[in-house]
Protein backbone atom coordinates (compact mmCIF):
# COMPACT_ATOMS: atom_id res chain seq x y z
CA UNK A 1 0.00 0.00 0.00
CA UNK A 2 2.03 2.90 -0.56
CA UNK A 3 1.93 5.84 1.49
CA UNK A 4 1.18 8.64 -0.48
CA UNK A 5 -2.31 9.54 -2.08
CA UNK A 6 -1.59 11.88 -4.89
CA UNK A 7 -0.07 10.29 -7.69
CA UNK A 8 3.80 10.16 -8.24
CA UNK A 9 5.59 12.25 -10.11
CA UNK A 10 9.58 12.61 -10.72
CA UNK A 11 11.34 15.11 -8.69
CA UNK A 12 13.66 15.95 -11.84
CA UNK A 13 11.40 16.19 -14.25
CA UNK A 14 7.77 15.96 -13.06
CA UNK A 15 7.21 12.98 -15.23
CA UNK A 16 4.20 11.26 -14.08
CA UNK A 17 4.55 7.96 -16.74
CA UNK A 18 7.07 6.03 -13.76
CA UNK A 19 7.78 2.54 -13.82
CA UNK A 20 8.61 0.17 -11.15
CA UNK A 21 11.98 -0.56 -10.77
CA UNK A 22 11.85 -3.68 -7.62
CA UNK A 23 10.23 -3.72 -3.99
CA UNK A 24 12.09 -3.51 -0.75
CA UNK A 25 10.82 -5.16 2.73
CA UNK A 26 11.81 -2.86 5.83
CA UNK A 27 12.42 -4.28 9.23
CA UNK A 28 8.97 -3.83 10.27
CA UNK A 29 8.04 -5.92 7.08
CA UNK A 30 6.08 -3.08 5.28
CA UNK A 31 6.82 -3.72 1.52
CA UNK A 32 7.74 -0.33 -0.11
CA UNK A 33 8.50 0.46 -3.94
CA UNK A 34 11.43 2.01 -6.05
CA UNK A 35 10.33 3.69 -9.20
CA UNK A 36 12.44 4.73 -12.12
CA UNK A 37 11.49 7.45 -14.87
CA UNK A 38 12.25 6.69 -18.13
CA UNK A 39 13.03 9.96 -18.80
CA UNK A 40 15.61 11.18 -16.57
CA UNK A 41 16.27 7.19 -15.62
CA UNK A 42 16.47 8.92 -12.00
CA UNK A 43 15.02 6.11 -9.26
CA UNK A 44 13.22 7.20 -6.14
CA UNK A 45 11.63 5.18 -3.44
CA UNK A 46 7.64 6.43 -2.82
CA UNK A 47 8.53 8.31 0.30
CA UNK A 48 10.98 10.32 -1.64
CA UNK A 49 10.43 14.56 -0.48
CA UNK A 50 8.22 12.89 2.44
CA UNK A 51 8.19 13.46 5.99
CA UNK A 52 8.76 9.72 6.17
CA UNK A 53 12.09 9.69 4.28
CA UNK A 54 15.16 7.96 5.77
CA UNK A 55 12.93 7.29 8.62
CA UNK A 56 14.33 4.06 9.97
CA UNK A 57 11.62 3.34 12.69
CA UNK A 58 8.68 1.53 11.39
CA UNK A 59 5.75 3.59 11.16
CA UNK A 60 3.16 1.29 14.16
CA UNK A 61 5.23 2.49 17.04
CA UNK A 62 5.08 5.95 15.69
CA UNK A 63 1.57 6.03 15.07
CA UNK A 64 0.71 4.88 18.75
CA UNK A 65 2.93 7.85 19.90
CA UNK A 66 1.06 10.58 18.17
CA UNK A 67 -1.95 8.66 18.62
CA UNK A 68 -1.01 8.83 22.31
CA UNK A 69 0.62 12.91 22.13
CA UNK A 70 -3.10 13.65 20.59
CA UNK A 71 -5.22 12.40 23.46
CA UNK A 72 -3.77 14.64 25.71
CA UNK A 73 -0.62 12.65 26.77
CA UNK A 74 2.33 14.62 28.18
CA UNK A 75 5.49 13.70 26.34
CA UNK A 76 7.30 12.60 30.10
CA UNK A 77 4.12 10.13 30.05
CA UNK A 78 4.59 9.00 26.72
CA UNK A 79 7.68 8.18 27.07
CA UNK A 80 7.03 5.76 30.13
CA UNK A 81 4.22 4.45 28.53
CA UNK A 82 5.79 3.67 25.31
CA UNK A 83 9.45 2.97 26.99
CA UNK A 84 10.99 5.29 23.92
CA UNK A 85 13.53 8.22 25.22
CA UNK A 86 13.14 12.20 24.67
CA UNK A 87 15.40 12.02 22.28
CA UNK A 88 14.18 9.44 20.47
CA UNK A 89 10.56 11.43 20.71
CA UNK A 90 11.84 14.53 19.35
CA UNK A 91 13.95 13.25 16.31
CA UNK A 92 10.18 11.57 15.29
Amino acid sequence: MPLTPTPLYCPNWDCQQLKTRKSYTLKGGAVRQLYRCPECQHCFSETHDTPWANLKTPLSPIVLILQALNEGLGVNAVCRLLQVGKNSLNRL
